[in-house]
């Protein structure tokens, strides 16, 4: 458990372009835009079981296009859901797990 008020994760999911582009984009701590100064900016996490259902993830290939932003379409709708409820209840950001921990693929 963390206990520090300050801490946010290393990556989120900006949603700010959603309604204007239909792109959401991973950016990194450093990225995320504070609403107000000396305040950590809020955000929403969706934690799931991954199974054996294919989804999007976050590898180290993928990770450039996933910067540069990419249609909310490519999401299951688990995840499209969650993004919707982030831009109705006013944040502009959202941690999903498996768009969070980078996945090394072997073979």
């Amino acid at each position: 458990m963390i206990n520090n008020p300050d801490w946010i994760p290393s990556r989120l999911i900006d949603i700010h372009q959603l309604k204007t582009s239909g792109k959401v984009r991973l950016v990194f701590r450093g990225e995320v835009e504070l609403s107000q100064p000396d305040r950590q900016p809020r955000y929403i996490t969706l934690s799931h079981v991954w199974g054996s259902h294919k989804f999007l993830t976050l590898t180290a290939s993928n990770m450039q296009e996933l910067r540069s932003g990419f249609p909310v379409s490519r999401l299951s709708k688990s995840f499209q859901e969650a993004i919707g409820v982030t831009e109705k209840i006013g944040l502009r950001y959202i941690w999903i797990d498996s768009l969070w921990y980078v996945l090394f693929r072997l073979g």
